[in-house]
């Protein structure tokens, strides 16, 4: 979750079906997708993956192992925490959890 200011947030989820998901969440109530559950085959389904999320004044990119798979305007929520979430019965490992500034990545959006 990003931008995270008490139970308003948005979320960026993928799945071990190779599916991701962007949404907002506002006041803890059930998400907004923002883009619903899409498959793309930047997910490693059974390994490493690296999430990023570039945000610049509502427009938000969304990457997954160097890969633009989504890109949308939400400029509901501007600032606040970032923080990670880990549901359902899973086993999950973070060797190199970096929040900061990254470059922008490359045009186009990729094809799910």
């Amino acid at each position: 979750m990003f931008y995270r200011d008490g139970r308003d947030f948005y979320g960026y989820s993928i799945n071990t079906y190779g599916n991701f998901v962007l949404s907002r969440w506002d006041d803890g109530g059930s998400p907004i997708a923002l883009v619903d559950w899409t498959y793309s085959s930047s997910i490693n389904e059974e390994g490493t993956n690296t999430l990023s999320v570039f945000i610049d004044k509502g427009q938000i990119e969304a990457s997954i192992n160097g890969m633009l798979v989504a890109e949308v305007f939400d400029d509901t929520y501007t600032e606040g925490r970032v923080g990670v979430f880990i549901g359902g019965d899973q086993e999950v490992a973070f060797d190199d959890l970096t929040v900061g500034t990254l470059p922008r990545l490359e045009k186009p959006v990729a094809s799910p």
